[in-house]
């Protein structure tokens, strides 16, 4: 087995909530699998599994939603140790 990372993005609403705006939440997640397409269909399960709904204090129903999987790197170190790099992510000019 080979060691993977994944990013999976989620997405809130609020229930009755008049701004339209929304948190985001990218949550990086350790997968063990046979090969990058097994890792890539264990973080997508992983993902959708994760969603999850509650009630705020104010009484309005807060929800997370799988958006996607972002990204799946496999973890190409010997072993993790303290201030190990796990995940790299480059944006240029889209």
């Amino acid at each position: 087995m080979r060691l993977y990372f994944a990013c999976l993005l989620f997405e809130s609403s609020i229930d009755d909530d008049l701004d339209p705006a929304s948190l985001t939440d990218e949550s990086i997640r350790l997968i063990h699998a046979d090969d990058e397409e097994t890792a890539l269909e264990k973080a997508y399960l992983l993902g959708t599994s994760s969603e999850h709904s509650y009630d705020n204090d104010a009484g309005a129903r807060v929800s997370w939603k799988f958006v996607r999987v972002v990204d799946v790197q496999e973890y190409v170190e010997e072993d993790l140790y303290d201030g190990a790099e796990v995940y790299s992510r480059i944006n240029g000019d889209e």
